[in-house]
């Protein structure tokens, strides 16, 4: 059977720091070491990154990464708006990020992986959604009970007739859904991350991670962030991934692609 390696990047400000430059510079340092291992990622940006960094967003578009939206800016709380008004900032978005050079996005990724309606979604004119991380993390979300496979989510007032929503979750370890991105990934002893990142590609035949770019920037002397987030960012956290990239594609040959090009390959989207 064969495997994939969805690697996204969520293209936003650093909160945090209220910084766009440090994300600029993160991407940098992930972009060369994609194009090291021949990796075209999928880029879910932000509008406020794409009106800033528009020369980035697009060559990166040219060089084969899909680009896909993140909402206008990370600090917006959609799943909080009504419809008129989460309608008019994904447009803005999809217009922000058209307006860099590229395709108009068909992907969409909520800030904080809290979305609004599917139907939403579909109305602002998305084909797939990857806001689920179907695992608990306090204080944000407990989606412990939901499907953890790639697959479409209807419009209740249409039913199956209608047009179809397509979910492509985040990746958790199998059984205990033990997250596998971001944070985590940093986080884990090596063994225990590789462990669980093969657990998962047995059991649904993709991997799905994501990652944000400042993380590739050395964070320890941000001292009001928390240890968590500061802890192997920087030259750390690119030398584990070039470990995990070395074992998955080039030992394992796992073939990464990006998500839209995943849901050509399973029939789920038309070419074109």
């Amino acid at each position: 059977m064969k495997r994939y390696l969805l690697f996204t990047v969520d293209m936003e400000e650093m909160d945090r720091l209220s910084s766009l430059r440090i994300s600029k510079r993160g991407w940098e340092r992930i972009e060369t070491l994609l194009e090291e291992f021949g990796i075209h990622s999928t880029l879910f940006t932000t509008g406020v990154f794409a009106e800033n960094y528009p020369d980035t967003v697009r060559e990166a578009w040219e060089k084969g990464h899909e680009i896909a939206s993140h909402g206008m800016n990370h600090s917006e709380h959609i799943e909080e708006m009504n419809v008129n008004e989460v309608l008019k900032v994904l447009h803005k978005a999809k217009a922000t990020v058209e307006k860099s050079g590229c395709d108009s996005p068909i992907g969409f990724r909520a800030p904080r992986l809290m979305p609004p309606s599917p139907s939403v979604l579909l109305q602002a004119g998305f084909l797939y959604d990857s806001s689920l991380h179907p695992t608990w993390v306090p204080g944000r979300y407990n989606n412990l009970k939901s499907r953890t496979d790639v697959h479409v989510i209807y419009d209740r007032k249409m039913g199956e007739c209608g047009k179809g929503l397509i979910e492509v979750p985040i990746s958790v370890s199998p059984r205990l859904r033990l997250p596998v991105s971001w944070i985590w990934f940093r986080n884990y002893p090596n063994f225990i991350l590789q462990s669980l990142l093969k657990k998962v590609i047995e059991n649904t035949g993709f991997l799905h991670i994501y990652f944000h770019p400042w993380e590739f920037v050395e964070l320890n002397g941000y001292s009001t962030l928390p240890y968590l987030y500061r802890r192997r960012t920087g030259p750390k956290l690119i030398e584990r991934l070039r470990t995990i990239l070395e074992y998955l594609v080039r030992r394992e040959g796992v073939k990464a692609v990006t998500i839209t090009e995943y849901l050509r390959i399973r029939g789920l989207l038309l070419e074109g």
